[in-house]
C-alpha cells in the first residue's frame, strides 16, 4: 500500500512540472529567462523598455571561465521582454555579464573564446578616439551604454526568470552661457570638455587604465545659438567615479583663457536635492543621467578675461567668481 501511494506521489509531482509549462491551452517546452531591469535611477521606476535597444549578455561558467555570448537587437523592447536562454545551459551555475548598447559606432568589445577566455578578458572601451597625447578625443553623442552583473545563476528551465539589474553609464550634459548685460555671445567662440578616466571598463563596470595617461576628452556634439536662451551647448560622458577626477572645461577660443575649470563630483554633490540627500555620493552620480550648468556672465576686460562668472548646475546658484579667480 505504501509503495503504491508513493507511485500516485510521484506521478502528482510529474502532472505538476508538466502543467507549469502549458499556457494559455498548449503545451510548450520549458524555458528559463532573463528580464533586465533599468530602475537605479532617480525616478525608481523600470525604463529599460523605453531606453534600451540591444542587448549583449556575457555567460561565464562558476569559475569565470567564458561559456557564450547572447545578442538581442529590437528598436524598443516589449515591456515584458525577456531573453530565452539555450537548453544546453541546463544543470550548471553560471555567472551573467550584461552590457546594453554595445553599438559599433560607439564602442568596442574584446572578442572572447569559449573554454578559453575568462572574466578578467571581459572589456568595454569608447572607440574612435581622436587621439593625442595621454588620451583621447570624443566628439560625438554616445548610444546610452548600462551594465549589470548577476552571479550564481541556475537555469530550471521551468519558466524561472533570473532577474540582472542595470546601471546606466552615459551622463548627457546641457550647457546654456548668458550675458548678464546686452552684449552677445557665440558659442563658436567656446571649448566645451568634460575630462576624465573613464573610456575603459571590466566585468565589474570598474575603470581601468592609469588616470593620468587614459583621461578622456568629451567635447560638443550639438551646439546652438538662441537668441533668447544663448549659447546651448550639450556634451556626454560616461560613469563619474567618486575617486577619480572629473572635470568641466570651458575655454574662451580667441584669447585662450580658461573661463572655467571646476570639479564635476564636488559640484554635482552640492546641487543635490533634499530628497536625494541621504544617498552615497557614488550611487547619486550612477542615478543622475542628465544635468543642466547655466553659466552667466558679467562684461569683458582688455586681456579677454570676464568680470565674474555665475554658475548653475540643475537649477542651484553653486558659485558667484570674480575676475581674479577665473
Amino acid at each position: 500500500m505504501n509503495r503504491f501511494i508513493g507511485y500516485i506521489q510521484v506521478a502528482c509531482c510529474c502532472l505538476l512540472l508538466c502543467a507549469s509549462c502549458v499556457r494559455d491551452g498548449m503545451d510548450e517546452d520549458c524555458n528559463s529567462y532573463v528580464r533586465f531591469v533599468y530602475d537605479y535611477n532617480l525616478e525608481y521606476i523600470d525604463l529599460f523598455h523605453k531606453q534600451a535597444t540591444k542587448m549583449n549578455l556575457y555567460v561565464f561558467d562558476e569559475k569565470g571561465v567564458f561559456v557564450t555570448e547572447l545578442e538581442e537587437k529590437s528598436g524598443a523592447f516589449a515591456p515584458d521582454y525577456l531573453m530565452t536562454l539555450p537548453q544546453s545551459m541546463a544543470g550548471k551555475k553560471y555567472i551573467f555579464v550584461a552590457w546594453s548598447g554595445l553599438y559599433g559606432e560607439s564602442y568596442d568589445k574584446v572578442a572572447l573564446t569559449p573554454g578559453v577566455s575568462t572574466l578578467a578578458d571581459l572589456e568595454v572601451s569608447v572607440n574612435n578616439l581622436k587621439t593625442r597625447s595621454g588620451g583621447g578625443v570624443v566628439d560625438r553623442e554616445l548610444h546610452l551604454l548600462w551594465h549589470g552583473k548577476q552571479a550564481e545563476v541556475s537555469p530550471q528551465y521551468n519558466n524561472d526568470v533570473t532577474t540582472v539589474s542595470l546601471l546606466k553609464n552615459t551622463k548627457k550634459f546641457r550647457i546654456i552661457m548668458q550675458m548678464l548685460d546686452d552684449s552677445n555671445i557665440d558659442v563658436d567662440d567656446y571649448d566645451f570638455r568634460i575630462v576624465s578616466p573613464n573610456g575603459r571598463y571590466d566585468h565589474e563596470n570598474g575603470l581601468l587604465g592609469d588616470e593620468t595617461d587614459e583621461k578622456v576628452e568629451y567635447t560638443t556634439y550639438h551646439t546652438e545659438n538662441d537668441s533668447e536662451t544663448g549659447a546651448i551647448a550639450e556634451l556626454n560622458t560616461l560613469r563619474l567615479m567618486t575617486d577619480k577626477e572629473n572635470r568641466l572645461v570651458i575655454t574662451h577660443k580667441p584669447s585662450g583663457n580658461v573661463i572655467l575649470d571646476i570639479s564635476l563630483n564636488k559640484y554635482l554633490n552640492a546641487l543635490r536635492l533634499q530628497q536625494y540627500s541621504d544617498l552615497p555620493l557614488q550611487e547619486y552620480l550612477d542615478r543622475a543621467d542628465k544635468h543642466g550648468i547655466i553659466l552667466f556672465f558679467k562684461g569683458m576686460d582688455s586681456n579677454g578675461n570676464y568680470i565674474s562668472v555665475d554658475v548653475q548646475i540643475n537649477g542651484w546658484l553653486i558659485r558667484k567668481q570674480e575676475v581674479d579667480g577665473v
